[in-house]
């Protein structure tokens, strides 16, 4: 199970968003970071539309949650716990 953190360069709150999702990644949960300004089939394929967006997803890409927008760092791990018992 991961996280992943769609971002863009040129978006303020995916800047504040960084930091929080660094210190969640410090805590053992692996996040993969996804610039929506690249071709990365992904963008599509999970529909994003706006950015920050933060998907909790298990091995294989199936959504289990979706968060847009930033979320304090206890939220990400709340979540993530809650889905990884």
């Amino acid at each position: 199970m991961k996280y992943l953190y769609f971002t863009s360069v040129n978006c303020m709150p995916c800047r504040q968003l960084g930091p929080i999702l660094d210190r969640v990644k410090s805590q053992g949960i692996h996040v993969q970071k996804i610039d929506v300004d690249t071709s990365n089939p992904l963008i599509a394929e999970m529909g994003i539309r706006n950015v920050p967006t933060v998907i909790l997803v298990s091995k294989t890409n199936e959504e289990y949650t979706r968060m847009v927008g930033v979320q304090s760092e206890d939220k990400y791990i709340s979540t993530y716990k809650e889905f990884n018992q």
